[in-house]
């Protein structure tokens, strides 16, 4: 008896004994595996190894990627540009590629505005720290 041929007999069985028993040792397993989620994801070890690789993408985000979008220029209309252009980029290829690239251009589309809202939030807290120091803070421009 293989186990598909097992799992097709409790799922066919008319017996509200067997059910009960399989619903209950379903309950049980899933209960140990949300236990054992519970011991691995509350460790000290886990939190320190997670929080150093999302630091690690959050400044690849912000200093690799949203750059290339143009948020650091230093005048309005050169970031808009570079912003507009790479999106204007990334539609076209999602509207005219092949299924498989246009879904990655759109995946792509999104790490780009991800990058470019961790990039402004990055410089708002700059922002705000020098304001808390009562250090003189530009009016204009935000991330150039």
């Amino acid at each position: 008896m293989n186990i598909s041929s097992i799992l097709n007999h409790f799922a066919a069985s008319q017996d509200t004994l067997i059910n009960g028993l399989v619903a209950f040792g379903g309950a049980i397993i899933t209960g140990i595996i949300l236990f054992c989620f519970y011991r691995v994801l509350s460790s000290n070890l886990f939190e320190k190894s997670i929080t150093a690789l999302l630091r690690k993408i959050d400044s690849v985000l912000t200093k690799r990627i949203a750059p290339l979008t143009g948020v650091t220029l230093k005048t309005r209309w050169r970031r808009w540009l570079g912003l507009s252009g790479a999106m204007l980029a990334i539609s076209i290829v999602a509207a005219l590629a092949p299924f498989k690239i246009a879904f990655g251009s759109i995946i792509l589309g999104i790490i780009i505005v991800l990058a470019i809202y961790r990039a402004w939030e990055d410089d708002e807290k700059k922002r705000r720290l020098k304001e808390d120091m009562n250090e003189t803070v530009d009016v204009g421009n935000d991330l150039g």
